[in-house]
């Protein structure tokens, strides 16, 4: 079965602190809650916070068709946090997904690389490439691990940023890797960053 865009979900989480280099809709759609050129409408919420709609996205779901505006949530954090998630169906008990997670930090590629790779003492490694990307360095990581008697398959790009690293996960059952390899590939190479002092 392949990568079902159409069937996979986007979930936005907020805060997940302490999440490494481990394993962990259609892309999300989504767009400013009011019309450019409409007045936004200021709704206060139970505990009297009030929010412009302008300043909310609605993600709208392709597959089961519900939309639901998301809040700006706003500001960089100061810990390690996944800042997106998009996850299918599970196949085999794993469900196919794709999470970037930003960790604030002053580092270097290498810096930030060898120690996580070296931590993967269970993991088969498959392959590592240096790259750029953004005109940033960056590593693409190929590697297989076992956990709870699964075995994921998972491909990794590290872009260390001003600030900030960028680690995005694509990790699929091992045996259903195959069917995802060429969405998770094209996902990777579609990741940008703002120019730099942008």
């Amino acid at each position: 079965m392949g990568w079902n865009w159409l069937g996979l979900t986007a979930v936005v989480v907020v805060v997940v602190a302490g999440v490494g280099m481990a394993p962990g809709g259609q892309h999300a759609a989504t767009q400013p809650a009011t019309q450019p050129g409409t007045q936004p409408a200021v709704q206060g919420g139970a505990g009297g916070a009030v929010q412009k709609e302008a300043e909310r996205m609605t993600y709208k779901d392709p597959s089961y068709g519900f939309s639901m505006g998301v809040p700006k949530l706003g500001g960089a954090g100061k810990e390690r946090a996944v800042a997106v998630l998009f996850a299918g169906p599970p196949e085999n008990a794993t469900a196919p997904n794709i999470n970037v997670l930003v960790d604030p930090g002053e580092t270097t590629l290498e810096g930030y690389v060898a120690p996580a790779v070296a931590g993967l003492k269970d993991a088969k490694m498959i392959g590592q490439k240096v790259m750029e990307v953004s005109g940033r360095p960056a590593e693409l990581l190929e590697y297989e691990r076992t956990a709870n008697g699964r075995t994921v398959h998972i491909l990794q790009l590290v872009v260390v940023g001003e600030g900030l690293t960028y680690v995005v996960t694509c990790t699929c059952a091992a045996d259903t890797f195959g069917s995802h390899e060429a969405e998770f590939r094209r996902s990777l190479e579609s990741f940008r960053l703002p120019a730099k002092g942008g």
